[in-house]
């Protein structure tokens, strides 16, 4: 077994010996390719969109936070990336968007009028105030039918 890895090493050594001295690969070619490479990493990770995380508070005309309000960020033009979250107890949602892009939020809760705004993310503000307006919808009457009778008698 010992001899196996002996083996396998110079088989290895004497492989990169064979290359270096033929200098089919010399020191400076490969060091301007491991440089142009580094470098083009390094702008291909710095050429990505910048992300910030924002703030979304979602209150009533009164002031009073509203509770698991359903949040949807949708980045114009591309529909099809959309974050969706849901407000706390204090109505509030942190997304992590883009700067610098436009998103149209729609914003929609039980009892109150659902909101559309298009919004423009900066890197000098994180936070977006919605106000929404309390509608009263309320069922008028509903009617149960039943087959059979719920209670049976013997």
């Amino acid at each position: 077994m010992k001899a196996a890895k002996t083996n396998f090493y110079t088989t290895v050594y004497s492989i990169a010996k064979n290359l270096f001295s033929i200098k089919i690969i010399s020191i400076k070619v490969c060091w301007r390719t491991c440089s142009m490479l580094l470098l083009f990493l390094f702008l291909i990770t710095n050429a990505q969109a910048q992300e910030k995380e924002y703030l979304f508070k979602v209150h009533t005309q009164k002031g009073e936070p509203v509770s698991f309000a359903t949040i949807k960020a949708i980045q114009l033009p591309d529909s099809l990336k959309t974050i969706e979250k849901v407000t706390d107890s204090l109505g509030e949602a942190h997304f992590t968007l883009a700067i610098g892009s436009t998103y149209r939020v729609q914003l929609t809760s039980i009892n109150f009028a659902p909101v559309e705004k298009r919004i423009t993310t900066n890197a000098a503000s994180n936070e977006f105030i919605f106000i929404v307006e309390q509608t009263s919808k309320t069922l008028n009457n509903v009617v149960v039918t039943s087959s059979r009778p719920v209670i049976r008698q013997e």
